[in-house]
């Protein structure tokens, strides 16, 4: 039985599928990777998720757009990034449930969208 339905919002597909693997492995079902702002918002449309992991830059833009969206769901998220180690995330509106520095070990990974499913089914 899954733990619950994770969206992985990646544009370099070895790692977003590194991120589905481990989330797989760890009993969550996932979605994607998927690679675009539009792929996304358009899946989130039609779809529910119970989580989602989020690249801050993608190819095409930030990921600001789906970070709003899930917002808008209710939909916790927590936000990747390997970029920029001075980008403030509150700076663009957002309020992910946790910001994650690129490389991330599994277990980092792991335990991050635990803890934030945990905390959402409290609320």
């Amino acid at each position: 039985m899954s733990k619950g339905r994770v969206l992985v919002v990646e544009d370099e597909f070895l790692i977003g599928s590194m991120y589905a693997k481990i989330l797989e492995s760890a009993g969550y079902e996932v979605v994607g990777p998927l690679d675009s702002c539009e792929r996304a918002i358009n899946y989130l449309a039609e779809n529910d998720v119970d989580f989602a992991t989020l690249d801050l830059k993608l190819f095409d833009s930030l990921s600001v757009p789906i970070a709003k969206k899930l917002e808008e769901l209710g939909v916790a998220y927590v936000m990747l990034t390997g970029n920029d180690r001075s980008l403030r995330i509150d700076e663009l509106g957002l309020a992910p449930v946790k910001l994650l520095r690129k490389p991330l070990r599994s277990k980092e990974l792991v335990k991050a969208v635990e803890e934030c499913l945990a905390a959402q089914t409290k609320s």
